[in-house]
């Protein structure tokens, strides 16, 4: 399924609250699918961070680690980042 908005503020905030709540229902598939979309229209320390979290969860700690060191390289002050 496709969302069709063409803003990419929105595109954005309807990808994140989609994953967020896909993640709370232990569907990490689909959750790590709209935290993929929503890193392409905006890029935060902090989602990155979630991102790391859907990873971890699956198992795949590589790319977790990726999504740490982003996250660190868009906020190096980030306690959260650091102690994750």
């Amino acid at each position: 399924h496709t969302l069709n908005v063409t803003d990419p503020e929105t595109n954005f905030r309807m990808h994140s609250a989609l994953g967020g709540y896909f993640h709370q229902q232990g569907d990490l598939e689909k959750a790590e699918k709209h935290t993929r979309a929503a890193l392409d229209f905006r890029q935060t320390a902090e989602y990155h961070r979630f991102f790391a979290a859907v990873l971890l969860q699956q198992g795949r700690f590589t790319e977790a680690a990726k999504q740490l060191q982003e996250s660190l390289r868009k906020d190096a002050r980030s306690a959260a980042a650091h102690y994750f």
